[in-house]
């Protein structure tokens, strides 16, 4: 079986980015009193993921795939699914920052951290998890077929 990732797979990854960043803006969009913090929040946060998770999916996927190395490549996963996980709740804590400095109307319910629950924030963290999981997905299947 020859693996070659690079094939067809701008295809199928860049209109999943595009996608990825509609599904934010039109999560926080409703939640927030800015249209243009809800842009910013989101292009942000693809612009920070995107390049973690491909470098993931791409690179070292590829690496584990030639050399058999899912011990590895697990702990890679999880590790780069944490970081997105920890970029996610970091800009979520700096929109909160920015609307408490004014930058942004204040009083938006997405960005409030004040009356959190503790398990709210292990939702951003299963973000990163959900994003490398179906990124790996499809870089691995369009370089089998």
């Amino acid at each position: 079986m020859k693996v070659d990732l690079i094939k067809n797979d701008k295809l199928v990854i860049i209109p999943f980015w595009i996608l990825i960043f509609f599904i934010f803006w039109l999560q926080v969009l409703p939640q927030v009193k800015s249209i243009w913090e809800s842009i910013l929040f989101s292009v942000l946060l693809v612009l920070t993921i995107c390049p973690i998770a491909n470098y993931l999916s791409g690179s070292l996927l590829l690496k584990a795939m030639k050399q058999k190395g899912v011990k590895l490549f697990m702990f890679q996963f999880s590790f780069f699914s944490l970081l997105i996980g920890f970029a996610f709740l970091a800009y979520i804590n700096l929109f909160f920052w920015l609307e408490n400095s004014g930058v942004f109307p204040s009083g938006s319910e997405y960005f409030d951290v004040t009356d959190l629950a503790p398990y709210a924030f292990f939702i951003p963290l299963s973000s990163g998890i959900i994003i490398n999981i179906t990124i790996c997905g499809l870089r691995f299947f369009s370089g089998i077929y």
